[in-house]
């Protein structure tokens, strides 16, 4: 469930020096990227003739925010105002056996 722009400002304005009213005043994906510790994930989730679906993983402070949104994927797009959706997540670690060909 995507988090309201007033939960995610008090997340960002919590773990940062940044108030709720800066982090409300333009709240889109840019700015939480610029706002944001670190950028854990920055990734394309899907490719559409038009549209590139992203996702990315910021950190503030000890918190960690997923944004998934769209972008325009010609200048044509420009302009276009994505809807995002912002849940809170949490880092897990797991092992991973991955197969490759046999060397030498």
């Amino acid at each position: 469930m995507s988090l309201s722009n007033e939960e995610i400002a008090k997340i960002v304005a919590e773990q940062t020096k940044f108030t709720e009213e800066e982090v409300l005043g333009d709240l889109d994906h840019w700015e939480l990227y610029e706002m944001s510790d670190e950028v854990m994930v920055d990734e394309i989730t899907a490719q559409h003739r038009w549209m590139t679906d992203k996702r990315l993983v910021l950190r503030f402070g000890e918190r960690f925010l997923e944004v998934e949104f769209s972008q325009g994927s010609t200048e044509m797009q420009d302009g276009y105002e994505p809807d995002m959706e912002v849940r809170e997540v949490f880092p897990k670690v797991v092992e991973k056996t991955i197969y490759t060909t046999k060397r030498g």
